[in-house]
């Protein structure tokens, strides 16, 4: 369900005004429900990176470090994104 709701965003490219809180209570969802659907899981992650937004504390929840730097790594873009572990 969470899915449904937050792929709509990510495909308009779009940020709701009250952006901080959204990804607030979309990040406190996530850490309860993660391992519930990894595949739902990956699919929220991605709406959240195409948004710009990369929550670190769950990411290491569900990837391991080595994985984290490596795909960070591949994107000067995203390098200041790196987990240090």
């Amino acid at each position: 369900v969470i899915q449904k709701l937050v792929f709509p965003f990510s495909r308009m490219n779009y940020k709701p005004a009250n952006e901080a809180k959204f990804f607030e209570k979309l990040e406190s969802v996530l850490e309860i429900k993660a391992m519930n659907s990894p595949l739902a899981t990956v699919n929220i992650f991605m709406s959240m990176f195409q948004l710009g937004h990369f929550p670190g504390a769950i990411l290491d929840r569900v990837f391991s470090t080595a994985f984290i730097n490596n795909v960070m790594s591949m994107s000067p873009l995203y390098n200041s994104c790196r987990v240090k572990g």
